[in-house]
């Protein structure tokens, strides 16, 4: 998609630098399932939630984590698949056609607060770390929709260099910082214990010069770590409430979004909630 961007420059304002940054540490983000354009509410049997509310607690979050992590050099942003809840106007999850419960407003208002959204997560990141490295996995709900967000993030910060928004039409993500290597999948089609085995096969070179490895995953909507092969596997929890689907099967997860730091030399050593 290079030849689309070629002549254009992105309207992102520059960003200043931060001033320090530690060179031997990368922070992640990973935001398990936003769910951008679900309505729910307890006369339907889910728990209270809109666009609107999506948007504030994905603003409120990044705010969070990012006063708390280091100024690492290197941080990667992971939504880790369904950050849209529709995949487009029809309303349906696009492989088994389930009908979805949609923001009346509609999904283009969804589509465009979501981007807002996450242009906002990438300036916070932006004022904290050296490099922005954005990961927009698909999901089972947002295949098409998902890369729409990245390319649109993509066109806005093409101007910055301190910006790189994976465009890459591959479901696994992956990324080397010395002697750890990063993974992330939806979870939707590969199960978190066969994930090691891809990662060893699909980075091989990488894999056999990295000692501390972790892949994120998500779909599942709860906590749920693994450790496989000397992998962390680590499925994570959603920001998003539930609707009424998901509350009528009985779920009942608890709510959270982290973030991580890790040294080049000693794999992960702060976390943060």
């Amino acid at each position: 998609v290079e030849w689309l961007v070629q002549d254009a420059r992105g309207k992102s304002p520059v960003v200043a630098a931060p001033k320090r940054v530690q060179a031997d540490l990368l922070a992640t983000y990973p935001m398990g399932d936003p769910h951008f354009g679900m309505a729910s509410g307890p006369e339907a049997g889910g728990d209270e939630c809109d666009t609107d509310e999506a948007d504030r607690i994905t603003r409120a979050g990044i705010d969070r984590l990012v006063s708390v992590t280091p100024n690492a050099q290197t941080c990667i942003v992971e939504i880790i698949g369904d950050a849209m809840h529709a995949n487009d106007s029809s309303a349906l999850t696009p492989g088994h056609k389930n009908p979805l419960d949609v923001d009346k407003r509609g999904f283009h208002h969804a589509l465009l607060v979501a981007a807002r959204a996450w242009r906002y997560v990438i300036e916070r990141a932006l004022e904290k770390h050296g490099e922005v490295i954005v990961w927009m996995l698909s999901g089972n709900h947002d295949p098409d929709s998902a890369f729409a967000l990245a390319l649109a993030l993509s066109f806005y910060f093409e101007s910055d260099p301190r910006v790189k928004i994976d465009l890459g039409p591959s479901v696994f993500r992956y990324h080397r910082f010395g002697k750890c290597l990063f993974g992330a999948h939806h979870g939707d089609r590969v199960k978190m214990d066969a994930l090691p085995l891809l990662m060893a096969v699909d980075c091989a070179e990488h894999w056999g010069q990295t000692i501390y490895r972790y892949i994120d995953t998500g779909h599942i909507h709860h906590d749920v770590v693994k450790e496989v092969g000397g992998v962390r596997v680590e499925s994570l929890r959603t920001l998003a409430p539930k609707d009424p689907y998901h509350a009528f099967k009985g779920y009942r997860s608890l709510r959270d979004t982290r973030a991580a730091a890790y040294h080049s030399q000693f794999g992960e050593v702060e976390r943060y909630t």
